[in-house]
């Protein structure tokens, strides 16, 4: 028999899933987590980037089948199952004797299948808890998921540098397990009589949103326009935010900018990217989710005219400008994907919708390539940024045209 929750529940369980969400999105920290193997075995930049992106599709792929099993199993045994995987995979890397494909298994395949399952389960219970917050609980989700590279990357590189690589993996598979472990034993979805009372009276745009026309499956949300409207504003927002990611340190260098002042600037993005997240979800709650996918498409803009402003006058100032905004509109992506879902689709199936809608990484991850072979080819990042800008400007025309049916 469970026992009611008290109020309290909720802020607890938001939390702790903050912490699970700071340890899983060490998954993105894999520019600071492969140094040692450069050294190591003299693995090659394709070779190590190849790990990057097997392990960003089975992230997707794992979100996608956390989706599919959260209509028949229990939300604290998909975490438990990721927690599992996870640290299954970083302990594995901790053993390495030189094989690159165990990498690809270990790190790409268990770690990404199994923070992809506890993502999805993680965000879809704290996102039933919160029908009255829903962007500040998504917000802050993906704000300890965004901030992970800052926090933990720095942290796995001090274990690094003074224990080795070796024992800074078994730490992470640690940490990571334990942490994942803990949010999952307490998973599971609210009953109506465990919200607060007060949740029926609340006027908010996000509140208003809350409940749409009609619940969707799968299937039907994959025939609706709306979804693929979604889609091409995600992954153009994504193709802005994370090229400049991919050259934050970069660029700043190539304008004639010191060496830690580059550095500083690819942590400042960093520090926006997590701040906006939560920013973006007040807006959403405050102002509905229209007005704040347009702010994002804007943010867009803004990022790839700044930076064009930078590369044009040579311009430091404005090249700093250009990656605190790339940070910021960066962040809006993850929160609103999670608000567009329930918001057009409804919850019911919102986990397996969530995990389609996840997606947008996959596409996206395409743009930093054909960025640095267009820099690399000309000299300059004219070319380049500008298209971004052309990617700024879908993304906001696609954020335009979507209106909830």
């Amino acid at each position: 028999m469970r026992v009611k929750a008290s109020p309290g529940f909720r802020w607890f369980y938001l939390a702790l899933s903050f912490a699970a969400m700071l340890f899983a999105g060490i998954l993105y920290a894999w520019s600071i987590l492969k140094a040692p193997f450069q050294e190591a075995f003299a693995w090659t930049d394709t070779a190590l980037a190849l790990n990057y992106t097997v392990t960003i599709c089975c992230f997707c792929l794992g979100g996608m089948l956390a989706g599919q099993m959260l209509r028949r199993l229990s939300p604290r045994l998909v975490v438990l199952l990721g927690a599992v995987l996870t640290a299954l995979g970083f302990f594995l890397v901790s053993r390495l004797q030189g094989q690159i494909a165990m990498l690809y298994l270990a790190y790409g395949v268990l770690c990404g299948f199994g923070i992809g399952f506890a993502y999805n389960a993680l965000v879809t219970v704290s996102s039933a808890w919160f029908p009255d917050k829903r962007g500040f609980c998504s917000g802050v989700m993906m704000m300890g998921f965004g901030l992970s590279t800052l926090v933990l990357g720095n942290a796995a590189t001090a274990l690094m540098e003074r224990y080795g690589w070796p024992f800074a993996y078994v730490c992470l598979s640690v940490g990571t397990g334990a942490v994942l472990l803990l949010a999952g034993l307490f998973s599971r979805m609210p009953r109506p009589e465990e919200l607060p009372a007060e949740l029926g009276q609340k006027k908010t745009a996000a509140w208003r949103e809350a409940f749409p026309p009609q619940e969707c499956t799968t299937g039907e949300m994959l025939r609706r326009s709306s979804f693929y409207r979604y889609y091409i504003f995600n992954v153009c927002l994504c193709a802005v935010g994370g090229t400049v990611i991919s050259i934050a340190r970069d660029l700043p260098l190539h304008l004639g900018a010191p060496e830690q002042l580059a550095v500083t600037l690819a942590g400042a993005l960093s520090v926006c990217n997590g701040v906006s997240r939560v920013c973006i979800g007040l807006v959403c709650d405050r102002l509905g989710r229209r007005p704040s996918m347009l702010l994002a498409g804007c943010l867009a803009v803004a990022t790839a005219l700044a930076l064009l402003a930078a590369e044009y006058f040579s311009s430091v100032a404005a090249c700093a400008a250009g990656i605190c905004l790339a940070g910021l509109s960066y962040g809006c992506a993850p929160t609103l994907g999670a608000v567009f879902v329930t918001n057009f689709y409804g919850r019911r199936a919102f986990a397996s919708n969530f995990g389609i809608a996840n997606t947008t990484l996959l596409p996206s991850a395409f743009m930093p390539a054909l960025v640095v072979s267009l820099a690399s080819g000309r000299g300059d990042y004219l070319v380049s940024l500008a298209v971004l800008l052309a990617a700024g400007m879908v993304s906001l025309l696609f954020a335009a045209s979507l209106k909830r049916p």
